[in-house]
């Protein structure tokens, strides 16, 4: 006779493994840029139908033993954990990588971007970084072209979503006729490889349709 468990029960099992699957994730990452290139976007796209298949295997084995369906509330909470659980394992990550490091990560989206501040005049304005390091990297791209360079607070130049990082760091760059602004911090960064690898997994967790309203 097969064994009917406590929702509760199976409910902490699906959250411990959403937890150990970001940490996963994030340990076979390289925040130090890859982490944001297609060729690591690949390789987690793979990583994450293998996931997949073994997810589908358990959620045909609770479905067999429970004779009720896991609420769409509880589909919103687990989605939520799994978020924070992702956060909470970045954090620890940023936190062991060295701020030259973390500053090279924003500096690979700053060389993506800087063709649309060609032959122009701009103002960088930083925070959280020191800001003479920050423009060492900057002349390597820009050379004569920076004006000014300014020490700022979080969300005093560009307003940005907190998403909880214990790292608030970044650089915006501004022309100086202010026609053309580009923000790029890791909250920007890390915020996108979430909504992006969140959704993937809550998707694989629990189902397409998880964060709908």
């Amino acid at each position: 006779m097969k064994e009917i468990r406590p929702i509760h029960i199976i409910d902490e099992e699906i959250k411990q493994q959403a937890q150990n699957e970001a940490q996963k994730i994030l340990d076979q990452s390289d925040l130090q840029c890859r982490e944001i290139s297609e060729d690591y976007s690949s390789r987690l796209n793979q990583e994450l139908k293998e996931k997949e298949d073994y997810f589908n295997q358990k959620a045909n084995s609770y479905q067999n033993n429970l004779n009720a369906k896991i609420t769409l509330e509880q589909k919103r909470y687990n989605a939520l954990f799994i978020r924070n659980s992702i956060i909470n394992a970045i954090n620890d990550f940023l936190e062991a990588m060295p701020e030259e490091k973390r500053l090279q990560i924003v500096m690979k989206a700053v060389s993506t971007g800087k063709n649309v501040f060609k032959d122009k005049e701009i103002n960088v304005f930083v925070y959280g970084f020191n800001e003479e390091a920050v423009l060492e990297e900057l002349k390597k791209l820009f050379q004569k072209q920076i004006v000014s360079c300014t020490k700022v607070l979080f969300n005093q130049k560009v307003h940005e979503i907190d998403i909880g990082l214990k790292f608030n760091e970044g650089i915006i760059i501004e022309t100086t006729d202010t026609f053309i602004l580009g923000r790029f911090t890791l909250c920007e960064i890390i915020g996108k490889l979430l909504d992006k690898k969140t959704y993937k997994l809550a998707s694989i967790l629990f189902g397409e349709g998880v964060f709908d309203a």
